[in-house]
């Protein structure tokens, strides 16, 4: 199995492309990263900032890299030993006119070789069950009226544009222009297409002849003037006419409609709400075989090390996609699958992968540096100040609720429909109506506690079988009045047909399709409404994690970590992605707070009084922002706020872009659907007002900020640690080896200084002594540049690189921690063969010291603490941070293994 030692992720786009990865080669090997993790580098929307819209996955992306490039530049790397693990995007690809595939469908409908590849409900792209192209900004019969869609010419035929999104319309529609205006046709394109109007239209016609003919077609519109201009009035001409226009869009495949039609009714499937991302049907072997044919050819050649799969949970079959992807891959293939996992849900055990993309560690280290002692005040002081009394469980429900019936509702019907097409009820002899067994439908999706769920094959069975009879529990819990609709779905679902093939096949081809709309509920109810509405304690509302998570013991994340060197040693660890909601360093500064409650509630009392005068009164009558708004932005400031206390007016704007996407995200009084510039402004001058240097709330609030910001270095320290020694691979996001205040994207995608970076690391370096003292002295003090960090990262990642098979196959041994401050730190020792690693962290240890500044990273007391050593575990140590020697043949002393460090 390829060990990646430690990744590096890289966001590709036209601003950072493989060429400036060159550059970097030296600098990562430096920083002791194995391979580069890649974000799609496949063909994409023009200008598209992360690659997951891609437009033809059989080539790279033009504004990344060419074939060329990507050679010479895996060359490079390997010879520094470093391997390339490729993000791949099975689920979807844009919907954009970029994408041929989806091209060929709306201009040839079920004729097209590629009909079969996308997941369009059944019998659609026809005339009599068009496809819907939803991206208008008004009503179709607006944009006609607007002059706003029109006719065009583009590869050989004639389309439909709206603004830059040009549609090929049908063959008929072509051969009916053609034959009103071939008699003023100048000679050349007249012969062409008397030969195309004779023809016999078949679906092997339109694949092959058709397509040499607009070839043809197109050649001659660019090379003979006389032919452009012929061609160019005649578009002219018809798009000037309303009537023509109506014609042409009557006679398509397709219907262009406005964007937000979907959240009516949809014909086809899409990634979450995106109308923009449709999906493929990745269970149909010809587009498995296809889609993956170029990164094979690539894994072929040895550029591919590893694969991660984005968004598994959309698939219709993730256990048999992973099946045909390892057999293709070969047993050495690193493979990770993007699969969030709710609290106690585990990896299927069955999965031909080495684990997940590693939102689950984010959340158990997330947790373990929160103190569980604290939490219950949190809760008391956000409703205190709040008055929201609604619980967690509450508020994600009605928010998955909201968005079933509101953003889903197309998808809802769907999956309705599909129920019926197999039969299972006969509602003329049931005492059930149909909608009755709709609105069941959807409160078994409500009630789903996962993303999905993946059974192999029915009748269910254990735990599968125990977590559909919960869903049905809770359903029945919460609506009593579908008591009888649920308990006929029950009936179906858990029905035990051990020997009736055939019912059992209907069954696994209903549910696998219902968990494909599962994912989309969760994850638009939960990540992206929950966490941006409930605001206890914002810390927690991040991937993986909950909102309603409240801290973890060092014996339960032992118990975890042990249980993931057992299952999963090759999975991945990540503490910040392209996807989190706060930076990893922001969540380790606001884990303070928790450790701070009754400084915190004082503080936040006295905040709200003295900014109470600067809310304002909207027309709604109410005051502005709310409470639970203005203690979000306590919150984001905290965790966000420069060491030193000075802002300017870059840090505004980020706060300004990042709460206008919070507050469309939460959904409560605006949206992305429905903005309102009065309330967002307002809620923008807001946090400004606070922030005026003129006014006395930065007195009050940087004092207590640096308090907390240096007690972070701390928990940052930590989650580093644990991060590059736990089971798995770490796992470092670009720029994130310095501190990382970053918030949601597009925040999180800034350009990385990597000059910067590999001169403060080989400055250091340059320093490098035996002891490191004046080094880490140097470091501790200017903790708030950030080069501890770097420092910390660079000698972890190495001394992984240097002793490979002690960290992925090494045992996970916890470590007895005696004396007063033991419930202040965990330590664990990796042992394989004869190489050991001893691993120690400083926990909830913001009340250890009182002094301020870099000293109370230096001022901790640990007393008669003491970590207790494994029999046989060697007697003379090397501190990987600092080079020194430490002796413990039984016990080792805190003040000794943190000495200059901590």
């Amino acid at each position: 199995m390829y060990n990646p030692i430690a990744t590096y992720r890289i966001q590709f786009n036209k601003d950072y492309t493989l060429k400036d990865l060159e550059k970097q080669i030296e600098y990562l090997s430096l920083l002791g990263i194995g391979a580069v993790y890649a974000s799609p580098v496949f063909a994409a929307t023009p200008g598209s900032a992360h690659g997951y819209d891609v437009i033809d996955p059989l080539r790279f992306n033009p504004e990344v890299t060419d074939e060329d490039t990507f050679g010479k530049v895996r060359k490079k790397m390997l010879q520094k030993n470093m391997g390339w693990i490729q993000d791949i995007v099975p689920n979807h690809m844009a919907y954009h006119p970029g994408n041929a595939w989806m091209m060929d469908i709306l201009e040839k409908g079920s004729d097209s070789a590629y009909y079969r590849f996308f997941d369009l409900e059944p019998g659609v792209a026809g005339k009599d069950n068009k496809l819907m192209v939803p991206f208008l900004g008004v009503m179709p019969d607006e944009a006609i009226k607007n002059g706003d869609i029109k006719t065009g010419w583009k590869n050989g035929t004639f389309t439909v544009a709206y603004f830059d999104n040009i549609y090929p319309v049908n063959h008929e529609t072509f051969r009916s222009i053609a034959k009103s205006n071939i008699s003023a046709a100048p000679a050349s394109i007249k012969e062409l297409w008397d030969k195309q109007l004779k023809a016999t239209v078949t679906k092997t016609y339109l694949q092959k002849e058709w397509e040499e003919a607009k070839k043809k077609a197109q050649q001659l519109y660019a090379e003979n003037p006389e032919v452009k201009e012929f061609i160019d009035n005649l578009t002219q001409k018809l798009s000037s006419s309303e009537e023509s226009i109506r014609e042409i869009l009557e006679m398509q495949f397709f219907e262009l409609c406005h964007w937000q039609e979907t959240e009516k009714r949809i014909n086809f499937r899409r990634f979450f709400t995106v109308n923009g991302l449709i999906c493929l049907r990745m269970e149909e072997p010809e587009v498995f075989e296809m889609f993956h044919s170029f990164l094979m050819q690539q894994a072929e050649q040895g550029n591919i090390s590893g694969l991660r799969i984005d968004h598994i949970d959309g698939l219709n079959d993730p256990n048999n996609y992973l099946e045909n992807l390892r057999k293709i891959c070969g047993e050495e293939t690193w493979i990770v699958a993007e699969k969030i996992l709710e609290h106690h849900e585990e990896l299927p055990s069955f999965w031909p992968v080495q684990g997940s993309t590693g939102y689950d560690f984010l959340a158990m280290v997330n947790n373990l540096l929160t103190s569980v002692e604290h939490y219950d005040k949190l809760k008391t002081l956000y409703r205190e100040v709040t008055n929201i009394k609604a619980s967690p469980a509450e508020l994600v429900y009605k928010n998955k609720k909201m968005i079933l019936t509101t953003r889903m509702h197309g998808e809802w019907d769907n999956i309705f429909q599909y129920f019926n097409q197999f039969g299972f009820i006969d509602y003329e002899k049931e005492n059930v109506s149909r909608e009755e067994i709709k609105e069941a439908l959807g409160e078994f999706m409500l009630a789903c506690p996962v993303y999905r769920l993946y059974p192999r094959g029915f009748p269910l069975r254990n735990q599968n079988r125990k977590v559909v009879e919960e869903i049905f529990a809770t359903a029945q819990k919460r609506t009593p009045a579908l008591t009888l609709a649920l308990g006929k779905l029950s009936s179906i679902l858990l029905l035990q047909k051990h020997d009736d093939n055939v019912f059992n096949k209907k069954l696994q081809l209903f549910f696998s399709r219902l968990m494909q709309f599962t994912g989309p509920l969760m994850a638009k109810g939960v990540e992206d409404t929950s966490m941006y509405q409930y605001n206890c304690f914002i810390a927690h509302n991040e991937v993986g994690d909950a909102i309603n998570a409240a801290g973890i013991t060092i014996s339960e994340f032992h118990a975890a970590m042990e249980d993931r060197q057992q299952k999963w040693p090759y999975t991945m660890n990540t503490t910040s992605t392209h996807d989190t909601k706060r930076g990893e360093d922001v969540r380790a500064r606001l884990n303070i707070v928790s450790e701070l409650t009754d400084e915190w509630k004082e503080k936040v009392h006295q905040w709200m009084q003295m900014n109470q005068k600067l809310k304002i009164r909207l027309d709604t009558g109410l005051l502005e922002p709310s409470t639970s708004i203005e203690y979000f932005i306590y919150q984001t400031l905290l965790g966000t706020f420069p060491f030193d206390g000075q802002i300017d007016e870059t840090y505004l704007q980020r706060i300004d872009e990042y709460l206008v996407k919070a507050l469309r995200e939460a959904k409560r009084k605006v949206s992305w659907r429905d903005p309102d510039d009065t309330y967002e402004n307002t809620v923008c001058q807001f946090a400004r007002q606070v922030l005026n240097p003129k006014h006395d709330f930065l007195a009050a609030f940087v004092p207590f900020m640096q308090k907390v910001a240096w007690r972070g270095i701390t928990n940052s320290l930590t989650q580093l640690t644990l991060k590059t020694t736990c089971p798995g691979i770490p796992d470092i996001y670009q720029g994130t080896e310095l501190w990382d205040f970053t918030l949601v994207d597009p925040d999180n995608r800034q350009p990385v200084d990597y000059q910067l970076r590999l001169a403060q690391l080989k400055e250091m370096k340059s320093h490098q002594q035996p002891d490191n003292d004046v080094l880490l002295r140097d470091l501790l003090k200017n903790a708030t540049d950030g080069r501890i960090k770097l420092w910390y990262t660079a000698c972890l990642l190495n001394a992984r690189k240097q002793n490979p098979d002690l960290f992925v196959k090494g045992e996970y041994i916890a470590l007895t921690v005696s004396g007063k401050r033991k419930a202040h730190m965990l330590a664990f020792a990796r042992k394989h063969q004869d190489d050991w690693a001893i691993v120690a962290v400083p926990l909830i240890t913001a009340t250890l010291s009182d002094q301020t500044g870099a000293a109370c990273l230096l001022d901790m007391d640990w007393g008669d603490t003491r970590i207790q050593l494994p029999p046989n575990a060697p007697e003379k140590w090397l501190n990987a941070i600092t080079s020194k020697t430490i002796r413990g043949k039984e016990i080792l002393v805190p003040e000794e293994v943190f000495t200059g460090i901590a």
